[in-house]
């Protein structure tokens, strides 16, 4: 993977390390967490993120009881959200 990184390389690798695939960050929400994502009117609101979280949830019947948090209202105001 090539990129361009402003900040000392230390720092880039520890950015780098916290980067996971879709499933293991859905995994990572148990019943009963507070969940938080940023976007505003569709615009880098985390769609793949929250219908990961839809689909675990169609499958397993979990996580349950979340708090969800949005800085804004996500979805375009039309079809999504």
């Amino acid at each position: 993977m090539t990129f361009a990184c402003h900040i000392p390389i230390r720092e880039c690798a520890m950015i780098i390390d916290k980067i996971v695939t879709v499933d293991a960050a859905i995994a990572l929400i148990r019943d009963g967490d507070t969940v938080s994502c940023s976007g505003f009117v569709g615009i880098g609101t985390p769609e793949y993120l929250l219908a990961a979280l839809e689909q675990r949830f169609v499958e397993t019947a979990g996580p349950i009881d979340l708090t969800l948090i949005f800085a804004a209202a996500p979805g375009d105001g039309k079809e999504r959200g």
